[in-house]
């Protein structure tokens, strides 16, 4: 809230920004927090309020959480264009565990996992992962526990 007095023309002007949760962010010790698109908390949520936002694991205590940048801007922009380019190759994302950063474990709406990491290029991994989707059987997708497109031009992929 910004708050502006002009004491010629007699006027008030309050501005309120309102901000949008982009993600649910819970710590190490089961707090969560709705966060937005630049990585700030913006107010207390319960586990259970994640759908359909992407729901982040950290393993930060909660006593640094409130009302604090939680992930660097740079961080929640670079999760955001993964989240993108996985989207344009028909990936859903549900969750993620950064608890690891700069690693980042994406796990799909079909349970199995996408490893990335904060510094790849999100273009590149979203080809690398619709490659890697292209060569393997239905039965191997069937049995799929990650994609590794941490690297430019490899992929790696790991059946259960």
């Amino acid at each position: 809230v910004a708050v502006r007095r002009d004491f010629l023309s007699q006027t008030l002007r309050l501005t309120v920004h309102e901000y949008e949760p982009w993600a649910l962010w819970c710590t190490g010790d089961g707090a969560c927090f709705y966060i937005n698109r630049d990585g700030r908390t913006i107010g207390n949520a319960s586990p259970s309020d994640a759908r359909p936002l992407l729901s982040i694991a950290s393993g930060a205590d909660a006593s640094r959480a409130a009302g604090e940048d939680v992930i660097a801007p740079d961080t929640a922009r670079a999760i955001q264009a993964l989240v993108v380019a996985f989207a344009r190759e028909n990936i859903g994302v549900s969750s993620l565990d950064a608890r690891s950063e700069p690693a980042l474990w994406f796990t799909t709406s079909a349970g199995w996992k996408i490893f990335a990491d904060v510094h790849s290029e999100p273009e590149r991994a979203g080809s690398n992962l619709a490659s890697l989707l292209g060569s393997l059987s239905d039965s191997e997708r069937a049995r799929l526990d990650y994609i590794d497109v941490r690297l430019d031009d490899k992929g790696f992929y790991k059946l259960r």
